[in-house]
């Protein structure tokens, strides 16, 4: 909330993802946002980012009553990276609507319970990387046409050092004030 309120906008983190989601929701008519955590402890984000940024920010009207002429929020969806890999990252690597991604990794895992533990963190975080990089570059396959992907779509790796409560609130606080800045920009109450 300090960094939010005191930070100048140009290294305003929450005020330059806000002003990211109306480009690519504004501009781009990218309708839609997917919030994939690769962590099973934030399995419930996305839901609570729709309950946060939809009913805040889903408006037809302004402040003053006047129809909005861009629409206000997108629908955000998503679900843990580990079963997102297996259920719609083809849509989004290979599907005709482009839809931004939030890719949320922690650095290192909760719990040091030995080196298996530690190794199994360590393909989850590189399978994330994998996500946001095939997103960004894409993969062309000339003999196996159904297997290609264009690339050039939206995504952000936000990623912390560990999932304490410090940290997760720390990310609960910036969905918010992206939420208010969005808002704001919106002109939304």
């Amino acid at each position: 909330d300090e960094h939010f309120r005191n930070s100048p906008i140009q290294t305003n983190l929450p005020k330059t993802l806000a002003l990211i989601s109306f480009w690519n929701n504004n501009c781009l008519n990218s309708e839609s946002y997917a919030v994939v955590p690769y962590s099973d402890k934030l399995r419930f984000l996305p839901d609570f980012l729709q309950q946060l940024e939809m009913e805040s920010n889903g408006k037809l009207v302004d402040l003053k009553g006047n129809l909005l002429d861009l629409p206000a929020s997108p629908l955000i969806w998503g679900e843990p990276g580990t079963d997102a890999q297996h259920s719609f990252f083809q849509f989004l690597h290979q599907g005709a609507e482009v839809v931004p991604v939030d890719i949320l990794v922690p650095k290192m895992p909760s719990k040091f319970e030995g080196s298996e533990y530690m190794q199994n963190h360590k393909v989850l975080v590189v399978n994330a990387l994998a996500q946001a990089e095939a997103l960004a570059l894409g993969r062309k396959d000339a003999t196996q046409p159904h297997k290609n992907f264009p690339g050039n779509r939206p995504s952000s790796i936000i990623s912390w050092e560990q999932s304490s409560p410090y940290n997760i609130g720390s990310l609960l606080a910036l969905y918010e004030n992206i939420t208010i800045s969005s808002g704001f920009i919106w002109g939304v109450n």
